[in-house]
């Protein structure tokens, strides 16, 4: 009887051990999946908000950038249009002094011109003691050389302050770049500045010295006396001649230096603000 109910318990047991066996692999395979499953969803999610934070960070980069390029350019365009204006002013500016001086001197060269007729007249009368003709038209021949020579000069300096007008306003805008582009300290750019300011005063003072020496005149009328003397007496009147043109020739000379020196100065302010091979 004993026997008989251990048996049937051992029956009733087998099964359900059976069926406990056979579960526990199919459970083990649901968490491995639901695991799998769960990584994939998270790694899909993160990947998803890495995307989103990518994108917005792009984005903003964009716009920053946008902003920049906009804030760069238009810096660009008011430094461009600045000094558009400053170029296109001194340009004005010189212009108007080139005109004003030629003006000047074609004024007095009218009124010089009523002066030498009228020396002229008078040089007749005063030859007209004189019997030898060859010293008479000499004498005349000389008077016509001076003014001539004047002329000649002054047409000579006149070309060349045109000239140092236009080499300054070179550098100017050589100057008004660097002081655009941040290449200099706003001491230097000052100091340059200086210079050129000053070059442009002497130049302005050689044109006046210009202008008034286009109104002299030379007549020999005033200084011949007695034939006999006449080579002696025309060599105050060359000597005056010369001695006008090495004054201007002087105002020129400084005018040109400075010229020079405010070139130089910029130059130097590129070889000091260049990259340093080291």
């Amino acid at each position: 009887m004993k026997k008989l109910a251990i048996s049937l318990l051992t029956a009733a047991l087998l099964p359900s051990f059976a069926f406990a066996q056979t579960n526990l692999p199919r459970s083990g395979v649901r968490d491995e999946r639901q695991g799998e499953r769960q990584v994939e969803r998270q790694g899909e999610r993160q990947g998803e908000r890495d995307t989103r934070q990518e994108g917005r960070q792009d984005e903003r980069q964009g716009k920053r950038d946008t902003r920049q390029e906009g804030r760069q350019d238009e810096r660009q365009g008011t430094r461009d249009e600045r000094q558009t204006g400053r170029q296109g002013e001194r340009q004005g500016e010189r212009e108007a002094r080139q005109a004003d001086r030629a003006n000047r001197i074609s004024d007095v060269r009218a009124a010089a011109a009523e002066r030498i007729a009228a020396a002229k007249t008078k040089l007749q009368e005063r030859l007209a003691g004189i019997r030898d003709e060859q010293k008479k038209r000499r004498v005349e021949r000389i008077e016509e050389r001076l003014t001539a020579i004047n002329t000649q000069i002054v047409n000579r300096f006149n070309v060349a302050l045109q000239k140092m007008s236009t080499v300054l306003d070179k550098i100017s805008q050589g100057l008004d770049g660097k002081e655009a582009e941040g290449k200099a300290s706003p001491e230097d750019i000052a100091a340059v500045r200086s210079l050129i300011a000053n070059a442009d005063s002497l130049i302005t003072t050689a044109g006046q010295a210009v202008a008034a020496q286009a109104g002299k005149v030379y007549t020999v009328s005033d200084v011949i006396g007695a034939e006999s003397t006449l080579q002696n007496d025309l060599k105050p009147i060359r000597d005056i001649l010369h001695n006008d043109m090495q004054s201007v020739k002087a105002s020129m000379e400084q005018a040109r230096q400075a010229v020079h020196t405010a070139g130089k100065a910029l130059s130097d302010l590129s070889i000091s603000t260049a990259p340093s091979d080291l």
